[in-house]
């Protein structure tokens, strides 16, 4: 068996060595749980991927701004659940979407209603270190106040050291849901919406990223990525 992966990998020009997939603490999309066993709606999508394209692979969960600061260098290396937008879409070679993903401004319950993005423009939105939100909103003249991770943000929102919370719907939910703050804090506004990758080096051969993203056609159409939706509770 191992000698047929060898020759379809060669036969791909990439080396007989297992794929590097890098990913970070972002539930339900992917996260380690108490076992260390990493998990989630991403990881499971691109775990069967592998399966079915029969490549070796290794997962390792890292903190985002490591997780990508070593896709762009390092040959064989993927790194997931990554926004596309255009500012990273030179940068990378891409295998999805893998799942949708809505951003959301989270405030205080009894924070003013916002009708549109451009109310905020002279308030203190927080995110955190390598998140898409970051260069999203700076291309669009806010400020925004970094921190070293999203499970922070809750806290200073409580504190009233920023006036929103910038994240991703999902990942909102479970952190309020965590943290037991849903009665303390509330989605304010749906301000985006992107598709999440499996992001590759752009060393990783064009005719194994163009077959990786047929065999996730294929995966979408047999019903398989709903059903991995479905098994966290969720709906693509």
């Amino acid at each position: 068996m191992r000698y047929w992966i060898a020759l379809l990998i060669a036969s791909l020009g990439l080396q007989a060595q297992a794929l590097s997939l890098l990913t970070e603490d972002y539930p339900p999309f992917n996260y380690a749980e108490p076992n260390g066993h990493i998990s989630g709606i991403s990881t499971e999508i691109v775990q069967q991927l592998m399966r079915d394209a029969k490549l070796p692979y290794t997962i390792t969960l890292l903190p985002w701004s490591r997780a990508i600061s070593l896709t762009q260098v390092e040959a064989d290396t993927c790194v997931f659940s990554m926004s596309r937008i255009p500012e990273r879409e030179l940068g990378y070679k891409w295998i999805g979407p893998l799942v949708s993903n809505d951003w959301i401004l989270y405030g205080l319950k009894d924070a003013k209603p916002i009708m549109q993005l451009s109310d905020i423009e002279r308030m203190r939105v927080g995110s955190y270190q390598g998140d898409a939100i970051i260069p999203w909103m700076h291309s669009r003249g806010y400020d925004v106040d970094v921190a070293p991770n999203d499970d922070v943000n809750p806290q200073k929102l409580l504190l009233k050291r920023i006036d929103y919370w910038a994240t991703g719907k999902l990942i909102g939910q479970y952190r309020l849901k965590q943290q037991k703050l849903e009665d303390k804090i509330v989605p304010i506004m749906v301000f985006n919406r992107t598709s999440m990758y499996l992001a590759c080096n752009r060393k990783v051969p064009d005719a194994l990223v163009d077959r990786l993203n047929g065999l996730l056609q294929a995966m979408q159409k047999r019903g398989v990525v709903k059903s991995i939706y479905q098994k966290y509770g969720y709906q693509p």
